[in-house]
Formats: C-alpha cells, sequence, structure tokens
C-alpha cells in the first residue's frame, strides 16, 4: 500500500481584502484523487475563520490543479478522498 504524495502545488491567490487587513487562515479540503493521482473533486471539509473573505474559494481553486503520485494497494494505483489542510 502506499499513499498519495503531492509532485504539483499551485498557490492559492490571495483574497485581497484578507491581505490588506493582514489576516490569515486555515481551511481544510476534501480531495478526491483518481488512479492518476489528478484532483477529480474538491470540497470544504472545515472552512476558513473568518468564513467570508474568499479563503475557502481560493483554494478549492488552486487544488483543482494539484497533482499527486497515485495511492496504491497492492500496488494496483486506486481512487481516494484525503484532506489536506492549507
Amino acid at each position: 500500500s502506499k499513499v498519495p504524495r503531492q509532485t504539483r502545488f499551485v498557490e492559492a491567490e490571495y483574497p485581497a481584502e484578507a491581505k490588506q487587513k493582514g489576516i490569515e487562515a486555515e481551511v481544510v479540503l476534501l480531495l478526491d484523487l483518481d488512479e492518476q493521482g489528478k484532483v477529480a473533486a474538491v470540497g470544504v471539509a472545515e472552512p476558513a475563520q473568518p468564513g467570508d473573505l474568499g479563503f475557502d474559494e481560493a483554494a478549492m481553486i488552486a487544488a483543482q490543479s494539484w497533482e499527486f503520485t497515485p495511492a496504491e494497494i497492492d500496488g494496483k494505483p486506486i481512487a481516494v478522498q484525503i484532506t489536506y489542510k492549507y
């Protein structure tokens, strides 16, 4: 068995209002990875606080461009769902 490892990272665009106010936040994303390690779907498992500054949306957009090595079971690539704190 092998867990996926990130091979491509694209940074999220920092929300303008949050940057201006010096606000930082974390978003926990739920990523569906296909058998090739590509991001097939993105959701929010734990939204950013405060939630009205665009952190969730920015992280979700960036995550669509991320890539991973495929997860494997018994040497065969499989689709998986992972959480990712960003």
